[in-house]
């Protein structure tokens, strides 16, 4: 290339690894985060040992060492850079030609690999093996002829398929391609027989170990993207050998920035398809629930209303936490009970959500449950970190402490989460004292069940929450949950009841319009209860005005939406 093609392939790789940080730090962060919580990569022999022995697992183990660091978003952003961008470096190198066109052409497998990896299921240490194995097919390439090279390139055949499963095929194809066809045919069976040998030695099935052990999280999913950018490699390799591209109208400058342009602008489109920005809108609310960082998910409420019923279920949460829960609820979509405390399902990322709110609730055994069921759920049947966290936390407030110091062990293995469990260690050695003065574990005790035989229902949570703040009427989310579960489910008798519970010098905004809604139905004639302030009133009969009036919802959305009125009469049929 020339000194202008060096600058201008220079440059190009450099804007390309800032737009990949940054795609992945300020557009994409939450999937960062998402990925970590699905692993617990310990520094032990024993992790390591577990992770190599199956096939592909040593590119796996280097994946999940650069997914540790998706703890920080900051960090996770540089490690899913360098992976991407290491892909197109070696896809250059394995290329041969160097010409600003090829390396253009370069890009095609990164890019691949970037919309890859913007799926939350797909793993790191599927792009790791893929540069492993583009890389020792160039170092091995054209060292055709010298029999002690050919014998390594074979032995290094089943070797290449157990350190980085069947992605192997790219070494294969990039070390024999110049040999001859009887060689290429015999490293190509070698490759084939590998899973053959691997079935015997694992209990993986055969279909698994063809495909890859950990490229994707779901073992019956084929990951095209992956394998669409080890075709691109292909082709971009044999095309090189082509001979009319050596032609100045194609290893020209011009050229090479033509089909830069074109390559990168292509990526932009595809990154865009594949990013699915409702499911990081879900992964957004539950990162910033489980940090507790209810400000931040509230102002983020105030920008974008969010609409999926995790991420409903975790404003509510901020809302409850932030006292606001009972004068602002409706200022945002709801989406009936379920936008409280949804039903368990077995799968990991809505259990997990679903644990917190239980364990802020004080129900700490429900949240030990969904915790564990959540883990167990986990695809690839990796361990979590997160889910370690909150097993520490319940077994510890439960006085299970042999349990909890086994997790605590775990973690203390970790990089990001050992300081955390160095804490939670220290807590447990100072005994019941420790527990009950620290400011965490010491209220939680206090606030959970009393009797911890007790039968849950999910079927009759307004009675769960009623129970859990009369035993402790120091429980204010609790009763804030009690009455807005009543409210979501539009039972305004069963709300005066638990209303009942507790007095109010000034009743909360959506209480008052609650109760207009039942003072308005069932007494007609009568004079306004001094409990309901008489702008309420007045709104309300504005609000019944525009309704008969024959106006349109999304009229009455924009005049009252901020209302339980709006909720009550147009949201959720239960």
């Amino acid at each position: 290339m020339t000194k202008a093609s060096k600058t201008v392939a220079f440059s190009s790789s450099l804007i390309y690894a800032v737009a990949v940080f940054l795609f992945f730090r300020f557009v994409y962060p939450y999937h960062i985060h998402y990925q970590e919580q699905f692993q617990l990569f310990e520094f032990t022999r024993a992790y390591f040992s577990d992770v190599v022995s199956v096939p592909g697992g040593f590119a796996d183990y280097l994946g999940r060492f650069l997914t540790q660091f998706c703890y920080s978003a900051l960090w996770g952003s540089l490690a899913m850079a360098l992976a991407v961008v290491s892909v197109q470096a070696v896809s250059y190198l394995a290329a041969g030609r160097r010409t600003l066109l090829f390396y253009a052409l370069s890009f095609v497998p990164s890019v691949l690999v970037l919309a890859f990896l913007c799926d939350e299921n797909a793993l790191t240490g599927a792009a790791v093996a893929l540069i492993l194995c583009i890389a020792a097919g160039w170092i091995l390439r054209g060292k055709a002829g010298l029999k002690a090279i050919l014998v390594l390139k074979c032995v290094l055949v089943p070797v290449t398929y157990f350190l980085c499963g069947p992605l192997a095929i790219v070494y294969v194809f990039l070390a024999f391609m110049e040999e001859r066809w009887w060689i290429l045919l015999t490293a190509v069976l070698l490759l084939v027989l590998s899973p053959f040998v691997a079935e015997q030695l694992t209990q993986y099935p055969l279909s698994r170990l063809a495909r890859g052990v950990h490229y994707y999280r779901y073992y019956n999913f084929n990951p095209y993207l992956l394998w669409a950018a080890v075709l691109s490699l292909i082709l971009i390799v044999c095309v090189s050998g082509l001979r009319f591209l050596s032609n100045k109208r194609f290893s020209g400058t011009a050229a090479g920035i033509t089909a830069l342009l074109i390559v990168l602008g292509s990526a932009t489109l595809l990154v865009r398809s594949r990013a699915d920005m409702d499911k990081e809108e879900i992964m957004k609310y539950d990162f910033l629930s489980s940090n507790r960082m209810w400000n931040r998910m509230m102002m983020c409420a105030d920008v974008k209303n969010p609409s999926q019923p995790i991420s409903v279920a975790c404003l509510n949460m901020a809302l409850s936490q932030s006292g606001r829960m009972a004068d602002h609820m409706f200022d945002y979509f709801q989406n009936g009970p379920q936008g409280l405390l949804p039903d368990f399902v077995k799968e990991t990322t809505s259990a997990m959500a679903t644990a917190e709110f239980y364990y802020h609730l004080g129900m700490i055994n429900t949240a030990q449950r969904f915790t564990f069921e959540a883990e167990e759920s986990i695809p690839d049947f990796q361990k979590s970190a997160r889910c370690y966290r909150m097993l520490v936390r319940t077994n510890i407030i439960n006085g299970d402490y042999e349990v909890a110091l086994k997790y605590i062990e775990a973690l203390k293995h970790t990089l990001f989460h050992a300081s955390w469990a160095r804490e939670a260690e220290s807590v447990v050695c100072g005994g019941e004292a420790a527990v009950n003065a620290d400011p965490e574990y010491g209220r939680m005790r206090n606030l959970r069940f009393r009797s911890r035989d007790f039968l849950f229902s999910d079927r009759e949570m307004d009675s769960m929450l009623g129970l859990l703040y009369l035993e402790n009427k120091s429980n204010r989310l609790a009763l804030d949950y009690l009455l807005s579960w009543s409210l979501l489910k539009k039972d305004l008798r069963r709300f005066k009841e638990c209303l009942g519970l507790v007095s109010y010098a000034i009743l909360p905004k959506h209480y008052q319009e609650a109760l207009v809604i039942d003072w308005a139905g069932n007494n007609a004639g009568t004079s306004l209860p001094p409990y309901i302030e008489a702008y309420v009133a007045s709104s309300f009969q504005r609000f019944m005005s525009d309704a008969k009036s024959g106006k349109s919802e999304d009229y009455m959305k924009e005049n009252y939406g901020g209302t339980y009125w709006f909720y009550y009469f147009y949201r959720y049929n239960s």
